[in-house]
């Protein structure tokens, strides 16, 4: 019956969503399908357990399927959020322009657009451009906001990007990063490092309480390594970003897990080690879901302004991108 597949779906979802047990939301999710034949959103939740496991071919075909069944739906999160974590630049592209004419109010299209033109092109003013397009109303969105102020950043507008900077308190945290991160990090950019400081320390109690009271929630682990890098305490911020790693690799989730593979190779290249950021990133490159690491953004990034002059970078970010390898 109709009720017995969406009492499965929901069961699904919460092994999907808060145990993580991937293995068990598919086994319920398959259950969901068998009594809900043809439904949509079986299939895109059966395909986000499918990205999770690194099964992204199988993942596409889900989506594809789905997209068919419910074709007003813009499906953002399906098709095209999965061709920009595999570097399919123009099939995103193409994705979230043809979603956006369907839902032209939603962020996540905006931001998709902005994201596959940038790493098909390597040009942050046709991104920001993108993004500029949007009522006052969705730039203010702390989405739309910081990517606004990233590819600020990478043109080193550093007038635009403070003009950008998400008005956001420290409560807010970790819904999104709060303002005095983003002052540091433009600081940074332009050589203040003292002047970063005083935002740094702000927010520091706020990620070292985080990270404390949720030991085994990598995503606080992986940001207090990003905060404690950029304050100089290089022994504990890589203890916290692989930590983080370790708390999540990349077998147990393909999406989660090189997300913070990138970000320890931000505290490496932050904290005095290319050796070891430069090999992290070389995988990463070819790694689905890197997120952060791209050609282009390796190449425009003040986040990897510490390895400009080494010669294996140059090597890396003068050359073709290089094929994403998926399963």
């Amino acid at each position: 019956t109709p009720q017995l597949g969406e009492g499965h779906l929901a069961l699904g979802l919460c092994y999907y969503r808060i145990e993580q047990d991937y293995a068990a939301a598919l086994k319920e999710l398959a259950l969901a399908g068998a009594a809900l034949p043809n439904d949509a959103e079986v299939l895109d939740f059966s395909g986000y357990v499918y990205r999770r496991q690194g099964r992204w071919q199988e993942a596409l075909a889900l989506f594809a399927r789905a997209k068919e069944l419910d074709p007003r739906r813009a499906h953002f999160d399906g098709a095209p959020a999965t061709e920009l974590s595999l570097r399919q630049w123009s099939d995103a592209k193409k994705g979230f322009e043809e979603g956006l004419q369907l839902e032209p109010q939603q962020v996540d299209g905006w931001v998709g657009l902005a994201d596959a033109q940038f790493g098909g092109s390597g040009k942050p003013e046709t991104a920001r451009a993108t993004l500029n397009r949007l009522s006052d109303t969705l730039k203010s969105k702390p989405g739309v906001a910081s990517t606004r102020w990233d590819y600020a950043m990478m043109e080193r507008d550093f007038r635009a990007a403070n003009e950008a900077i998400p008005d956001r308190a420290a409560e807010e945290f970790p819904a999104v990063e709060p303002a005095a991160w983003f002052r540091a990090c433009l600081a940074l950019a332009q050589g203040a490092r003292e002047e970063a400081r005083p935002s740094l320390e702000e927010i520091k109690p706020l990620y070292e309480s985080k990270a404390r009271d949720q030991p085994g929630d990598p995503l606080f682990h992986s940001l207090l390594g990003k905060l404690y890098a950029l304050l100089g305490q290089k022994e504990d911020a890589i203890r916290e970003a692989r930590r983080a790693v370790e708390l999540c690799p990349e077998t147990r989730d393909a999406i989660a897990g090189p997300l913070y593979q990138s970000r320890l190779a931000f505290v490496y290249a932050q904290t005095g080690h290319p050796e070891e950021a430069i090999s992290l990133l070389t995988r990463l490159l070819t790694t689905p879901s890197a997120d952060r690491v791209t050609l282009a953004h390796l190449r425009l990034s003040w986040e990897w302004d510490p390895l400009r002059q080494d010669p294996r970078f140059q090597k890396i970010i003068e050359g073709p991108e290089p094929a994403t390898v998926s399963r």
